[in-house]
């Protein structure tokens, strides 16, 4: 319960990202999982519907196990905290469901 209050707290908004794994660090092959991440909508920097992620994983068979077929996938680029530099997630959801959650009221 204190995390969920500090969380909101921050303004962090919970959201489901879709991160890539390798086997083993030197390993080739990579598979898909899903786990839950908190942003701080501030360090968002740009919000992007791509299709073509979705796409690349069905090709490739990377679809990971529990994750609806029709689902649509979001990157978010991240901020952190440097004047040029940011990094970018894969998250669960279309442009306008993230972009909502993402807004700071």
């Amino acid at each position: 319960m204190l995390i969920k209050e500090r969380y909101m707290m921050l303004n962090l908004v919970k959201l489901t990202e879709i991160k890539e794994y390798s086997q083993h660090w030197r390993s080739q092959e990579k598979h898909y999982a899903l786990r839950e991440v908190l942003i701080n909508p501030a360090f968002v920097v740009m919000v992007v519907e791509d299709p073509d992620f979705k796409e690349r994983l069905i090709d490739f068979d990377l679809w990971p196990d529990g994750l609806h077929q029709k689902s649509i996938f979001t990157k978010v680029y991240l901020s952190n905290g440097s004047q040029n530099s940011s990094h970018h997630i894969y998250v669960i959801g279309n442009l306008e469901v993230v972009g909502t959650k993402l807004s700071v009221n």
